[in-house]
């Protein structure tokens, strides 16, 4: 082995064992050459990129140009300083502008863990506002089953992690909080094999984030759970974040649109079945769902969540979740987890039925590890991706969204709309029934999501 070949970090080891090199292989193969026994590895011509990607990276680059221009050189991010959610917002994309690029700020790094779309992208939400709360760089290392950047395209801030990450200087960190706690984790389901977990949920639920974490340069965030269920009872960010839910609702909903929209793939999904508005857009990035597509209705079936409900049967089933439709002639956009549903969805909306055309990714519908290494995806399981993200945006988009309970995946989509939204589950669905009127038993809300945490580990037991 030549004598330049090295690694350029210490925690390499552990990150190889951990099987990162096929993981995350654009930043191991370059930082842990000698770990993942790739020096002298040739590295892949990159691809030219297409007109629209062009046009797209000036228009992103002119925005984070601008947005750094308006931060003063030796400024700090305290989110606390901002009266609103809105300015707060708008000084973070100043600083992450200005600072994403200068190696002595601290980061933050996401790496979404297994479950599906749902899980991901609440994480990836919420693991931001920890990286507002703590005055640190965000980025988000998500390149698998694809890269995320080539399904959505950064809003706000440019949280893409380059090809090749530069090393660290992990001399810097204090000793107290070097190696593994470094990762936050918390310790139930898939993140049980990491160290220090407990130790990270009690920072979470109780600490200030900013002396927690002092002494890490990168910090990361290794978790399928909105954090926002512990931060939220957390002393030190409770008053903070319930003033900031006066405009950014649904544990700070507003930070899915800060941090991305749909990318070129997604749009051309999007414009071929959402209904065009009358005066003829062009299919945009929808606001609330109404600036660029006419307004309609979704509806979603987890059929996962309905198979262990006492009400189970298809047509019963879509049947349930119609109760809170319209019956004003609106178009209605329909998706489920399982094709079985098609035909029911079909027969009760009939011409006003619209979905999205391909299949379901099963790694994610099954909440089963994604590992594109061991098993490369193949050309359907990719259309599937890009449909997931789709469909996502779809029940962001409109102008009422109806979805089952439970259902991670709509929870954010509702999480991120202004628009009504209402879930339904057996119960619900029965206690409307005896009300004999169609959706009489409860309203949809355009500002709340129900959350029940009875069942997530060390979170206060409440439904809220």
């Amino acid at each position: 082995m030549s004598s330049s070949c090295k690694d350029d970090d210490v925690d390499c080891g552990w990150w190889a064992e951990s099987g990162e090199c096929e993981k995350n292989p654009d930043f191991m193969h370059d930082t842990c050459q000698k770990s993942c026994g790739t020096c002298g590895a040739a590295q892949e011509p990159s691809r030219p990129l297409s007109k629209e990607t062009q046009t797209c990276e000036a228009t992103l680059s002119a925005r984070f140009a601008e947005a750094a221009a308006a931060w003063p050189a030796d400024g700090e991010y305290d989110i606390s300083q901002y009266p609103s959610t809105a300015e707060a917002l708008d000084a973070y994309a100043s600083f992450h502008a200005a600072k994403v690029a200068d190696a002595s700020t601290p980061t933050l790094v996401f790496t979404p863990n297994q479950y599906g779309l749902g899980n991901r992208l609440r994480a990836m939400k919420s693991a931001l506002l920890v990286a507002m709360l703590t005055g640190r760089v965000f980025l988000v290392n998500w390149h698998e089953p694809v890269p995320l950047d080539t399904v959505v395209q950064p809003a706000r801030i440019d949280w893409r992690t380059p090809a090749v990450e530069p090393a660290h200087d992990s001399t810097a960190l204090a000793p107290a909080a070097a190696g593994q706690r470094r990762v936050i984790c918390l310790p139930f389901a898939t993140a049980q094999h990491l160290p220090h977990c407990p130790w990270h949920m009690a920072q979470l639920k109780s600490q200030d984030l900013r002396v927690a974490y002092a002494g890490v340069a990168r910090l990361e965030v290794f978790t399928f759970t909105d954090l926002n269920i512990y931060l939220a009872d957390n002393p030190h960010y409770e008053a903070l974040l319930h003033r900031l839910s006066a405009d950014c609702p649904k544990r700070m909903g507003c930070l899915f649109d800060f941090l991305y929209s749909p990318g070129p793939r997604v749009r051309e999904r999007l414009a071929s079945v959402l209904p065009p508005p009358a005066s003829g857009g062009d299919g945009g990035d929808g606001g609330d769902g109404g600036a660029a597509y006419a307004p309609y209705t979704a509806v979603q079936v987890r059929n996962r969540l309905w198979r262990q409900e006492q009400v189970n049967l298809a047509s019963r089933v879509v049947g349930c979740l119609a109760r809170w439709v319209p019956e004003d002639g609106t178009s209605v956009f329909f998706t489920s987890d399982d094709d079985s549903l098609r035909p029911a969805a079909r027969e009760e909306f009939g011409e006003r039925f619209f979905e999205m055309k391909g299949g379901v990714y099963q790694a994610w519908s099954r909440g089963s590890k994604v590992d594109v290494a061991a098993q490369p995806l193949r050309s359907e399981e990719e259309d599937a991706v890009i449909k997931a993200f789709a469909d996502w945006f779809a029940l962001r988009y409109a102008s009422l969204l109806v979805w089952t309970y439970g259902s991670s995946f709509s929870k954010t989509a509702a999480e991120a709309s202004g628009m009504p939204n209402i879930d339904v589950n057996s119960s619900r669905c029965v206690e409307d029934e005896a009300t004999g009127v169609r959706g009489g038993s409860a309203m949809p809300s355009s500002t709340n999501v129900q959350y029940d945490t009875t069942l997530v580990p060390g979170a206060k037991n409440s439904v809220r």
